[in-house]
């Protein structure tokens, strides 16, 4: 293995564990600007927009580290300064993409669980004080909704892991015949 293809699998790595938080800034940025939009709408459009192209920002970032990492590497120059010769790693490229993708889920769902046990255990309060007629603010969806979202990709990184791996090694190729 070469020094340039331990980088790209090095930014694949980083750029797998990326997609979470790029998914997980959709609901936030959604609540937020309809929140403003109650208040003064050019604010609430204002905050959209802002959140949108932050959310495109962070998603190219997310792409060129998955399928344009050659070019990254090139622009930085990260393997000026390294010799040439090959390193000893005895493991296949989707291996290691194997390992990180189930890295992620798994930190992912290690993080998620409390907070969803957590969060489920607010509601079901809520519907309790609900139902006893107490009143009290309206109970805050986004945050359990997020939460739900969190431990359903962590799960299908778990359980999806090969065909990730793939798409990754597809687009990969397809470059690479191009």
């Amino acid at each position: 293995m070469k020094v340039q293809e331990l980088f790209a699998i090095i930014l694949k790595v980083f750029g797998i564990y990326l997609i979470k938080d790029v998914f997980f800034s959709i609901i936030p940025v959604l609540e937020t600007a309809i929140n403003y939009a109650r208040e003064s709408f050019e604010f609430g459009l204002f905050t959209l927009i802002l959140s949108i192209l932050t959310f495109l920002f962070q998603f190219a970032i997310v792409y060129l580290l998955l399928f344009k990492t050659n070019e990254i590497i090139k622009k930085l120059k990260l393997t000026s300064g390294f010799p040439e010769e090959t390193l000893a790693l005895n493991l296949h490229r989707s291996s290691i993409y194997s390992i990180s993708i189930v890295v992620s889920g798994i930190v992912i769902l290690v993080f998620a669980i409390p907070v969803l046990v957590k969060r489920v255990f607010f509601w079901l309060q809520y519907l309790e004080l609900k139902n006893e007629n107490y009143g009290g603010p309206p109970f805050q969806y986004e945050n359990l909704l997020t939460v739900i979202a969190e431990v359903v990709i962590g799960s299908l990184l778990l359980t999806h892991k090969k065909s990730i791996v793939n798409f990754i090694e597809l687009k990969r190729r397809e470059r690479a015949d191009s």
